[in-house]
């Protein structure tokens, strides 16, 4: 099964996931509601047709607990260690900004009244 984050319209509708990403360019801290789509099959033509669609520079998806971030055919990030933990409501925003620092993006999930940090990269642990 794969996975594919999909960013939802700000403003609009809120979900229990939300995507954080730090861009060195801009020195600025990002973030998307987002909703999981879920598919059996992927190609190049079907990542840019909801690049496209959403109006992203890149789209993520997940394949048997490694992720992947698509910008292009010819360049496509394989972050094959993740990190997945739950966070105390108490602790969730000093931990956004820890694992932000230290790889640069996070999801965060809210299950059940419960906060689950997920994060994929290069990097060990």
């Amino acid at each position: 099964m794969i996975k594919i984050l999909i960013p939802i319209n700000k403003g609009k509708t809120k979900t229990n996931i939300r995507g954080f990403w730090y861009s060195t360019d801009t020195k600025k801290t990002y973030y998307d509601y987002l909703r999981v789509i879920q598919t059996y099959y992927l190609n190049d033509n079907v990542i840019e047709d909801i690049k496209k669609r959403y109006k992203q520079e890149a789209i993520f998806y997940i394949v048997n607990d490694t992720g992947y971030c698509y910008y292009n055919e010819d360049k496509i990030d394989v972050l094959s260690n993740r990190i997945y933990t739950e966070v105390l409501k108490d602790n969730l925003k000093i931990t956004i900004k820890y694992y932000l620092i230290k790889y640069g993006g996070l999801t965060v999930y809210k299950v059940e009244g419960k906060y689950f940090i997920e994060v994929f990269t290069t990097k060990e642990g």
